[in-house]
């Protein structure tokens, strides 16, 4: 992978954008520690250019929920008429069943239970700026979800 030999002050929003995107999720939780700094910064600075990543981002910090599985896929059948019900219905099948075996839950905590209190309230405060600046952009709460299920905590810190 290409992040292998850059440094985080070297990404660019062109490649958080068209080379990153959704393989965030791909990453150890060590490499996405190691450049969490550097999406946090260009996803508020370049806005605009990498919302598509940004919404990948803030699903990576939020604690995961079976009812938000439950619900995405409702919304999605009512409302995404080119996918077939079968291939939905397995879709969601496959995130419950992740969820169940306790991999999304585990995967969360690897990426952030070492944080300390200053790293915390860093993501804190840039889900609280990214509502403020562009919460329209998510009607669903998302950002509330992330904040509230668990950088909350770190509030008065």
């Amino acid at each position: 992978q290409f992040l292998a030999t850059m440094t985080p002050i070297e990404l660019t929003a062109y490649q958080l954008r068209y080379e990153i995107g959704d393989d965030l999720l791909m990453l150890t939780p060590e490499a996405f520690l190691y450049f969490l700094p550097a999406f946090l910064y260009l996803s508020l600075k370049s806005y605009e250019s990498v919302d598509f990543f940004v919404d990948v981002l803030i699903s990576t910090l939020t604690k995961p929920s079976r009812p938000d599985i439950v619900e995405k896929y409702d919304y999605l059948a009512k409302c995404s008429p080119g996918l077939p019900d079968d291939m939905l219905e397995l879709l969601r099948e496959q995130q419950l069943e992740s969820f169940d075996s306790g991999e999304s839950l585990a995967t969360f905590h690897e990426r952030f239970d070492s944080l300390t209190s200053e790293e915390g309230k860093a993501i804190l405060t840039f889900l609280v700026a990214l509502k403020e600046s562009y919460e329209k952009d998510y009607p669903f709460g998302d950002l509330d979800k992330a904040i509230n299920r668990h950088w909350i905590r770190y509030q008065d810190l």
